[in-house]
């Protein structure tokens, strides 16, 4: 696995840098749930493409000639079943805040989005940190 050290390290550094900021919008009185759920479905997809990546390694060493296994079929299954997530969580959110009859609780929605973005920028971050050093041939 290349990136295993990164993907490892994302779910610690989120929960850490999720519960502080969820703390501090909890003492500045704005909804900290949605930023709590938005960053628990962003560590859940993570999970969800990790698994997507380990099958797919595994499939491709099983099956070097694609005969039985598709990559991109199973690419795009896989990522239709991490959109289709991230959709479904984002449209009860947006149900469960009554943006209807209150126009201001769209904030909460971006709070969530934020709780998603932040796992996100976490995961390149350390992908950035924890990136493979080449050995140069002498």
């Amino acid at each position: 696995m290349r990136n295993l050290k990164a993907n490892l390290w994302v779910v610690p550094i989120t929960l850490i840098v999720t519960f502080i900021v969820a703390l501090i919008l909890g003492l500045t009185g704005l909804n900290w749930k949605y930023f709590l759920i938005g960053a628990l479905l962003g560590l859940m997809n993570h999970s969800i493409m990790v698994k997507q990546n380990a099958r797919m390694v595994r499939m491709v060493q099983l099956d070097p000639d694609h005969t039985v296994f598709n990559p991109k079929k199973s690419a795009l299954l896989w990522y239709l079943i991490r959109m289709g997530l991230f959709l479904g969580v984002f449209v009860v959110l947006v149900y469960f805040s009554n943006i209807k009859n209150d126009h201001s609780k769209i904030w909460d929605i971006v709070i969530a989005l934020g709780g998603y973005i932040v796992m996100k920028i976490i995961f390149v971050l350390c992908l950035v940190f924890f990136k493979e050093k080449k050995v140069k041939d002498k």
